[in-house]
């Protein structure tokens, strides 16, 4: 049973400050994060993605795409097209978004990341993170803090990870776009009692979800992506889930813009129903404030639905397990409630 916060929100102070900080941004720029293309390629996926061992092009692309659609792939891994004449990888990456470094690690044994780069994207609404893994190199000026224009080097394509070997013929870069779940990652990883020390912080592959990195290039190259809010609303709903909690979680505060606003009266707040999306992102919130639900258990959870065509996703996500009377949250489904709402 999760555990019971005691914290009652004033829910009209709440709504002013996400009202406050919810305008939507304008148009933005977006580029291609490796220099072998100088803009989205298309859809011809042979001529940018780098498949996995089983030599199957899907491998490299986005979702449950490994393993015979049992395991799930959170970004997508774009092939080397410039090489030095041992074989290794020569294009560069460079920052898809203006946005600021937010995280660098250069040691490659402390991630199956290997080395990699976390860049946020604050001026957009909802704020984006963007990763450029397996790297090579980490450009030597780039600094934590350090503000970055779309289009700028920040690194060498390679084939760095820990734990496994990706060969010379394989380099890649593994890209994701997507959120944080929590500003609190390392009390969660230290409760959970994990082996391996947590190197990097909030920026931990557990606490980050991604969208389908091609889907938004393709949606930018149609619409320019004028309104965020509603490309993340509009993604296709894989479950929702009643959180009966009486706290405003960081994620909300982090990206008020995917708050919805239900027409109520009362000034207390008593639990969300959260859409999310089959990869776990919480994509929409609609705040519980009818005096009805004042009565619920702070802590409990319920399923409200989910469609037989993500039944599968979510299977192979390790999000919901379906071989029960009533679906239950699996590890990474429970893992992103505990993040979210600071559940130990």
């Amino acid at each position: 049973m999760l555990h019971k916060s005691t914290i009652i929100c004033n829910i009209g102070k709440v709504l002013l400050f996400l009202l406050l900080n919810s305008n939507l941004a304008g148009s933005f720029k977006l580029v291609w994060p490796t220099s072998g293309h100088k803009s989205f390629p298309g859809i011809q996926y042979n001529s940018y993605i780098q498949p996995a061992g089983s030599g199957k092009i899907e491998s490299g692309l986005y979702g449950c795409v490994r393993s015979n659609g049992n395991q799930f792939h959170e970004g997508i891994d774009i092939k080397a097209v410039r090489r030095d004449r041992r074989g290794e990888a020569l294009d560069n990456i460079v920052a898809a978004m203006d946005g600021e470094i937010s995280h660098i690690s250069k040691i490659a044994g402390k991630s199956s990341y290997g080395r990699y780069i976390v860049i946020e994207h604050t001026s957009l609404k909802p704020a984006l993170y963007t990763l450029y893994a397996h790297l090579k190199s980490v450009s030597s000026n780039l600094i934590i803090g350090q503000k970055v224009k779309a289009g700028q080097t920040i690194g060498v394509m390679g084939r760095s990870s820990s734990g496994y070997r990706i060969p010379k013929y394989r380099a890649h870069l593994h890209f994701e776009i997507g959120f944080r779940l929590t500003n609190n990652f390392d009390s969660w990883y230290q409760w959970k009692k994990f082996d391996n020390k947590n190197f990097h912080g909030n920026y931990n592959g557990y606490n980050l979800s991604g969208i389908d990195p091609i889907a938004f290039y393709r949606a930018y190259q149609s619409s320019g992506l004028k309104s965020l809010k509603n490309y993340i609303f509009n993604l296709p709903t894989a479950y929702k889930l009643r959180v009966i909690s009486n706290s405003i979680p960081w994620f909300v505060k982090r990206y008020p813009s995917i708050v919805m606003y239900p027409n109520s009266n009362d000034k207390l707040l008593y639990g969300w129903d959260i859409e999310f999306t089959a990869s776990g992102i919480p994509k929409k919130w609609i705040p519980l404030t009818d005096s009805k639900y004042k009565n619920n258990k702070v802590g409990n959870y319920f399923f409200l639905k989910t469609d037989q065509i993500t039944k599968n996703i979510l299977e192979c996500c390790e999000t919901f397990n379906f071989s029960r009377k009533d679906p239950m949250l699996e590890k990474n489904g429970l893992r992103s409630i505990q993040l979210l709402f600071d559940y130990r």
